[in-house]
């Protein structure tokens, strides 16, 4: 933030966030709930739900987000944004213990985008992980050539789960762009093994059952949310073996992507399995009775890349026939922070959406 305001950069206010920044929605005890600038009643996407509902709705050009479940993708798919996770150390890290959480720009443009990566972007005294800049400039890097790029596609990102048809269809329609710009698209996904379970019990519920030991939220029922006090409670009974077990599945993500990206430049896929949702909602209506785990996580397409700490950015991809926005998940190897940002520029250029607004305070 101190980077921003030494460019110049005018504050407006804080936008809202989920209790604790826990969930892909915006809702809490202190401010209540954002709704979707694109359509009332329905979420805009969380934690940094706020941020991109306020670009989404031209309250200012340019939010900071941080991102460690998807919390910069998530909201900036739901509201029709753009929203980059940069590769980890390009910006400092906000702490050095969550090395898989990440500080990134939501905008409404691509290069609205890189702009404000180059004033985030390098090393911080103090802060790991912060690594020296790769780029010069992300907004002045050449864009790559989009014929004969090696493209992969995948609907589900090789996570098996279920995604709305007519959100794999949107985005598949921006895949459909790229090879009609000459890219080699070729429909395949990584071979991930037990992600969720990674996630879960090597990241999420340890971090959270941490940043809450010294909090007595079993006592003040009304002041925490239920879900957050179960992650809480999963965490103190979770064994350290299974912690164990789980942290390490990241090496074998590593490895499968390493493997899976020798043959291909990109992965393109729907950022989220769902469009927005009902408020009112914790998560897409097909994993109502699910797991907390698979309510968290089993409509999201954004973890595994927190995980392995490569860049990854959402941009928008069309409409449902309900008038919510889907998003375009675009990743690539470590340290190709500008490779996707010139994709997501070209897609940018070919099918223009800056121009499009929502109308705010539309009613369902």
């Amino acid at each position: 933030m101190s980077r921003l305001k030494e460019a110049g950069g005018l504050f407006l206010g804080k936008t809202n966030v989920p209790e604790m920044s826990y969930y892909g929605g915006t809702d809490n005890h202190l401010f209540g709930v954002t709704h979707n600038p694109w359509k009332h009643g329905r979420t805009a996407g969380g934690s940094s739900g706020g941020a991109a509902a306020a670009v989404a709705a031209g309250m200012g050009q340019l939010a900071q987000g941080s991102d460690g479940c998807g919390s910069i993708r998530i909201p900036a798919a739901m509201c029709g944004v753009v929203g980059l996770k940069p590769t980890t150390g390009v910006t400092p890290s906000p702490s050095p213990l969550l090395d898989w959480s990440y500080d990134g720009p939501i905008t409404r443009t691509v290069a609205d985008n890189a702009l404000m990566l180059d004033v985030m972007a390098g090393p911080h005294t103090g802060t790991f992980p912060s690594a020296h800049r790769v780029e010069s400039s992300y907004f002045n890097a050449a864009l790559p050539d989009i014929k004969g790029l090696r493209v992969a596609w995948s609907a589900d990102l090789g996570l098996g789960v279920h995604v709305d048809p007519e959100v794999a269809r949107i985005a598949r329609g921006m895949a459909d762009t790229l090879a009609d710009l000459g890219a080699d698209v070729t429909e395949a996904a990584p071979a991930w093994e037990n992600a969720s379970i990674a996630m879960w019990e090597g990241l999420w519920v340890p971090a959270y059952a941490g940043l809450l030991s010294h909090v007595d939220i079993a006592s003040r029922p009304g002041d925490y949310d239920e879900r957050l006090r179960e992650i809480k409670a999963q965490g103190e009974r979770l064994p350290l073996a299974a912690w164990g077990t789980a942290y390490m599945q990241r090496v074998n993500l590593y490895a499968h992507w390493d493997d899976f990206m020798t043959d291909f430049d990109i992965l393109v896929s729907p950022t989220l399995a769902s469009a927005a949702f009902p408020v009112d909602q914790f998560a897409p209506s097909w994993l109502e009775g699910a797991s907390l785990r698979e309510e968290l996580l089993d409509w999201l397409l954004t973890y595994p890349f927190n995980m392995i700490n490569n860049p990854a950015i959402s941009i928008p991809a069309g409409f449902t026939d309900n008038g919510c926005p889907v998003g375009l998940q675009i990743s690539a190897r470590h340290w190709e922070d500008a490779r996707i940002l010139g994709v997501a520029r070209t897609l940018e250029e070919a099918r223009p959406w800056a121009a499009q607004k929502p109308v705010v305070g539309r009613q369902p």
